[in-house]
């Protein structure tokens, strides 16, 4: 029991790293867009070539530069996955930067959730897994949490809207 101790802890500080760094990314990427004006197309292709610099390097400094290269030339159908999943990639940035240019990070963040929780209970469904009276828990308080926001904000607007009229 100890193994799954350690592993449910390690899951824990990953899942709160990637929280942290999730709600970042969109908050910083808002900030961008307002205070420098920044394109979609220009964010995405300083995110790019730092990923790619990153990887590079990484790969060099691990002496497997040259073996990746060789392997893409070994196996053309794994070349054509890597531009099918980059270009599926570069059109998923494109939606997620309009969406934080046109709605801010919050709503990004919100779909994001969401997706996150569908996902995991269509892979509950799918999979037959069963789902703990905990997770059940934190479903509903996510769901609430949501609804609850976007109720809040339905009625700012509606009560916004009829006295912006009058005037």
């Amino acid at each position: 029991s100890h193994p799954e101790q350690s592993t449910t802890f390690a899951g824990a500080i990953i899942l709160f790293g990637y929280i942290v760094f999730d709600s970042f990314t969109s908050n910083w990427q808002g900030a961008l867009t307002k205070e420098y004006n920044m394109s979609p197309y220009q964010m995405m292709a300083g995110v790019n070539l730092f990923s790619c610099a990153l990887t590079s390097v990484s790969l060099l400094q691990q002496g497997v530069f040259t073996t990746s290269l060789d392997f893409l030339v070994q196996y053309p159908q794994f070349f054509m996955d890597c531009i099918t999943l980059s270009i599926c990639s570069a059109v998923g940035q494109l939606f997620i930067f309009q969406t934080i240019k046109t709605y801010g990070p919050v709503v990004f963040t919100i779909i994001m959730t969401m997706r996150q929780v569908i996902s995991v209970i269509i892979s509950c469904i799918k999979f037959h897994h069963a789902l703990s009276a905990v997770s059940i828990l934190g479903i509903i308080i996510i769901f609430s949490a949501v609804s609850l926001k976007v109720y809040c904000d339905q009625r700012k607007r509606s009560k916004k809207s009829p006295t912006g009229n009058k005037s």
